[in-house]
């Protein structure tokens, strides 16, 4: 995980990007989840990079994509420096 502990709540994500998904795609889908959502190291104050796979089910067959969302990193996680 790349977030720290008083940073971002993974499984609090999951749930808001499996909401947002749903009501997204729409009332033809069901069974929306976001699985396997890793957040990894490495990558950068600019913005925090979770990866994830979106399933779902529509028009009775099961889909799987893998995605990458890039949400603006929060306040606090920012680097604070000195004035030289």
């Amino acid at each position: 995980m790349g977030f720290s502990d008083d940073e971002r709540d993974l499984d609090e994500v999951g749930k808001k990007l499996t909401r947002w998904f749903a009501d997204e795609l729409g009332p033809g889908v069901s069974g929306v989840r976001v699985e396997d959502l890793d957040a990894p190291m490495g990558t950068g104050f600019s913005s925090d990079t979770l990866l994830f796979d979106l399933a779902y089910e529509s028009q009775g067959s099961a889909k799987k994509e893998p995605l990458v969302a890039r949400l603006e990193p929060r306040a606090r996680s920012l680097p604070v420096r000195d004035p030289p």
